[in-house]
């Protein structure tokens, strides 16, 4: 694991990067979810930059070329909006959930009304503005499409309670589901904790020496002094009344009104840590959370999806991860409440069936993906000429021009800092000084070398 000397500079909306294109602002979007009022907010801002939306992989959006003028206007457009709730929190609101939930019977959580409480938190505790902005969250409905993404800190069903992952490990702390946002939020202040003791720089949990079973050892331990004290378990807790958890060192954390609640281990929590990273089919047994041992892949699910009570849900591609502005003003004149997923599609849910094929039609023509066989389907690629200066290459208008349809993932890298690369098992085709690389060969015929990569499942 890498040693930081610096803190990360990872942009935010308020906290924009000096592109050579002009300004970039990343806006967090906590679950992914988007009403349709933000839609239209965001389209708007867009066009303080070029108009369109960069989708990342944690299912955020990015927008380009925004001359410094138009930061404080494009910021308050997004307060208005409700995407801006903490100028202080802004870069750490990275949290991922199953963006399925709810289109079909699959799941056991609800992921949205979770998440979002983890985001009130979040923003109300002070001492979480530290956090380094790639320290991530996930929260899985229990069909372990998140959980594999080797989050810092994962939320999971799992049977009657809830798993907190830690660096995508199954250490056994169990809590009940009105407490998982507030044991992620333990364990969030448990890593600055341990962060501050071993006097690291590290941005990621699993940066930290033996980072994952000493931020459960302190999480476990503040489980058992809330037993001891008085628990409140099965009690659904209000952001309002959010406690004030203390960390194992005593440092000051919780909710800004400092209120003492309580978390409470749910059965098996204080039997300690029982190692579960996963079995070898990449499920667990029935008493553990559903941690694939490599992230699904479902980049390749577009089109229509999920048929429930008459409706659908319809997932649609970003072309290597970007939406032009007639695409977003698109987006924004359905005024549909939409969803982000971490594989840089978009989801449409509870279109009535009837309207399915139409809209569907309509997408393909504005160039959205809509066909799992398409040569751009799961195809992502950095920035690359001549919007960033360290790029080789202008990956983009390669990745089109070589694009073959295939089952593995393909992501395009403009230099060896390989930016937006996805998780998982995929084709990672890279600029070199001597020309592109693919899956870590030189590439030769460049169209060929990327069909053949990308059957070789």
């Amino acid at each position: 694991m890498p040693r930081r000397a610096e803190p990360d500079a990872c942009p935010g909306a308020l906290r924009v990067h000096e592109a050579a294109d002009g300004g970039l602002a990343r806006v967090r979007v906590p679950g992914g979810r988007l009403d349709a009022r933000q839609v239209r907010a965001l389209a708007a801002a867009a066009r303080l930059g070029d108009g369109g939306w960069e989708l990342t992989s944690r299912a955020n959006l990015q927008v380009r070329g925004i001359a410094p003028r138009d930061v404080a206007e494009f910021a308050d457009r997004l307060a208005e909006a409700g995407l801006l709730p903490s100028p202080t929190h802004e870069r750490v609101r990275n949290i991922i959930a199953s963006p399925y939930t709810g289109c079909d019977d699959v799941g056991s959580l609800d992921v949205h009304a979770v998440a979002a409480e983890l985001d009130q938190r979040l923003c109300a505790a002070p001492a979480l503005a530290e956090l380094p902005g790639r320290f991530l969250f996930t929260v899985d409905d229990g069909r372990g499409d998140v959980s594999g993404l080797a989050a810092d800190i994962g939320l999971a069903p799992a049977g009657g309670s809830v798993a907190v992952l830690l660096g995508g490990a199954d250490k056994g702390i169990r809590v009940a589901v009105a407490d998982a946002a507030r044991a992620a939020v333990l364990a969030a202040e448990a890593f600055l904790a341990e962060r501050a003791r071993q006097e690291s720089a590290s941005w990621r949990l699993a940066e930290l020496t033996d980072g994952a079973r000493l931020i459960a050892d302190r999480v476990l331990a503040e489980l058992g002094s809330a037993e001891a004290g008085g628990s409140e378990t099965g009690a659904a807790a209000s952001p309002d009344d959010a406690g004030a958890a203390h960390g194992a060192d005593g440092a000051a954390s919780g909710a800004a009104d400092g209120s003492a609640g309580r978390i409470a281990p749910a059965s098996g929590a204080a039997d300690g840590p029982a190692e579960r990273t996963g079995s070898a089919s990449g499920t667990t047994n029935d008493s553990g959370p559903h941690v694939p041992t490599e992230p699904v892949s479902t980049h390749a699910e577009l089109g229509v999806l999920h048929r429930r009570d008459g409706h659908v849900s319809l997932a649609l591609g970003a072309p290597l991860g970007r939406l032009n502005a007639e695409q977003v003003a698109a987006l924004a004149a359905l005024e549909r409440p939409l969803r982000l997923t971490p594989w840089r599609t978009l989801l449409l849910p509870g279109i009535p069936e009837s309207e399915a094929e139409t809209r569907l039609s309509e997408s393909d023509e504005a160039g959205f993906v809509v066909d799992a066989a398409a040569p751009l389907a799961g195809v992502t690629a950095c920035t690359g000429r001549p919007g960033c200066a360290k790029s080789l290459a202008d990956v983009r208008s390669d990745a089109v021009r070589a694009a073959r349809p295939g089952s593995l993932p393909v992501h395009w890298a403009g230099c060896s800092r390989r930016c937006g690369r996805p998780a998982g098992n995929r084709v990672e085709v890279l600029a070199t000084e001597a020309g592109y690389e693919v899956g870590g060969e030189p590439a030769g015929e460049l169209s060929a070398a990327l069909e053949a990569a990308r059957r070789a499942v």
